[in-house]
């Protein structure tokens, strides 16, 4: 079954769904293009997508809540209703208001975790001065928060970590200007 994003590439008529199988194909496809799975890093960084979205599982049902409220009426109760399906919970049962310190706390310490993995990088970006396929996702993933929370809430994520998520959503708008 498709996902999105979906991608079709005009030059050869394919369609590729999934962000990971979007980069590979971009990058074999389009050799001559800068890489965001550098030679030898796709399982590391496939590694890195998993365990990221991992560590922020805790506060996910929070970001999905927040993001209802940003959508039209069509796509929020279609939004709502197929989200209640998938985790077999009634809505207000994902991130009920007595539960939403807490996961505001989890996404704290899933960006301590985040944090760690970053300190071991020898740049600004998770493989060092150039940014690939793991940075990107995670800067969509604070994006949204940037979109999605209230103002207030984002300018404390995006200082926690001395500032390290406000910087990688920064530096990789410039690859991407939203």
């Amino acid at each position: 079954m498709p996902t999105l994003p979906v991608i079709m590439d005009p030059n050869t008529n394919r369609f590729i769904s999934d962000s990971f199988a979007i980069a590979q194909y971009l990058d074999e496809q389009y050799p001559d293009t800068p890489k965001v799975l550098p030679y030898g890093t796709a399982a590391l960084i496939h590694v890195f997508q998993t365990a990221s979205l991992n560590a922020v599982r805790g506060a996910f049902k929070l970001w999905m809540v927040k993001g209802a409220e940003m959508l039209n009426p069509e796509s929020k109760e279609y939004y709502i209703r197929t989200r209640a399906e998938r985790f077999g919970v009634p809505w207000e049962q994902l991130a009920p208001l007595e539960k939403r310190e807490e996961q505001w706390n989890e996404l704290r310490v899933s960006c301590d975790t985040m944090d760690g993995w970053y300190s071991k990088s020898t740049g600004q970006f998770i493989l060092g001065d150039t940014p690939c396929f793991a940075d990107f996702e995670l800067a969509a993933r604070f994006k949204w928060i940037e979109y999605c929370f209230e103002k207030q809430e984002w300018e404390e994520v995006k200082n926690w970590n001395d500032g390290r998520w406000g910087k990688l959503v920064e530096a990789i708008e410039k690859y991407f200007p939203y």
